[in-house]
């Protein structure tokens, strides 16, 4: 069977499942099997393939036909224009999670003045006063390690530690680190949430918490193969970050944070009741409110 044939089998086959984009997955599976670009089996559209080469695409249609997400049958997933490497031990990293670092540069670049006034419809704007670049920053659940790994390689002069409560979570962050070149930059901890950190301060705070209800929807796929321990936490989740972080953050730090798209004003009050201040709230591409950053 050459590849135009291929394709066209497994998109009848996905579609069937109702998998979105069947296509575009057909063509990254079978790029996958072949070791190939999507531009070559575009571009040879008549390579017969060998009966390895399709044995080794049915194996991977095969777990995608169990919606298996097509990040852990490849074992990457992009994030702010990098690869990470993923298991089933990390979470999938979304778009979404793009908008903690886009807040994390914006409000650290020195040109930025300080943004104490949210608006509802927050925005990237400007206020007056330089504000200088963050230093030091600590990742709550790092999972991959994509948000902290992302910060040190786009601010310049930064060291971070990231904690996890499982080692081996770690173990993939420890990995994508060094594939990246930054872990002499980057500490990684096992800990449960603050417990095994030592008494330091930190100019960024940045956490994409478990921050799922157990009664909210979550996709087939998410649910079936994503870990449960990284999803699932509610605002319990925010309650144990509000109760710690003030005790590691400078004077002038900010916290970052990953919220649900219906739980702004619940994550903001609860803040607000441990004593912090809301700096900005960003919004995603899909204009839900995504990010919230605070200061004490």
């Amino acid at each position: 069977m050459h590849i135009r044939a291929s394709i066209l089998s497994a998109t009848k086959r996905l579609l069937e499942a109702r998998i979105d984009n069947p296509a575009m997955e057909a063509r990254i599976l079978l790029g996958f099997a072949l070791k190939k670009s999507i531009e070559y089996l575009l571009a040879r559209p008549e390579y017969e393939l060998a009966q390895k080469e399709l044995e080794l695409f049915e194996s991977y249609l095969q777990r995608r036909l169990l919606f298996e997400p097509i990040a852990y049958i490849t074992g990457k997933k992009e994030f702010f224009g990098r690869d990470f490497a993923v298991t089933r031990n990390t979470l999938i990293p979304r778009p979404d999670s793009e908008t903690l670092i886009e807040s994390a540069l914006l409000l650290s670049d020195e040109r930025q003045r300080d943004p104490r006034v949210l608006g509802a419809q927050a925005s990237h704007e400007t206020f007056e006063g330089p504000r200088p670049r963050a230093t030091t920053i600590l990742e709550l659940g790092v999972g991959s390690g994509c948000l902290i790994i992302t910060l040190l390689l786009e601010m310049p002069n930064t060291r971070g530690i990231g904690i996890d409560i499982d080692p081996n979570t770690l173990a993939i962050a420890r990995h994508n680190a060094k594939t990246h070149k930054i872990d002499n930059k980057l500490e990684l901890i096992e800990s449960n949430w603050f417990a095994n950190i030592q008494e330091q301060k930190f100019d960024i705070i940045i956490s994409n918490p478990p921050y799922i209800d157990s009664t909210d929807h979550v996709a087939k796929e998410t649910m079936l193969y994503e870990p449960h321990k990284a999803l699932f936490g509610g605002l319990a989740t925010y309650q144990a970050i509000a109760s710690g972080a003030r005790d590691f953050m400078k004077p002038d730090g900010r916290l970052y944070l990953e919220i649900g798209y219906n739980q702004r004003e619940l994550v903001i009050e609860l803040f607000k009741k441990n004593g912090y201040e809301l700096i900005k709230a960003e919004r995603d591409l899909a204009d839900h409110v995504r990010c919230l950053v605070f200061a004490l």
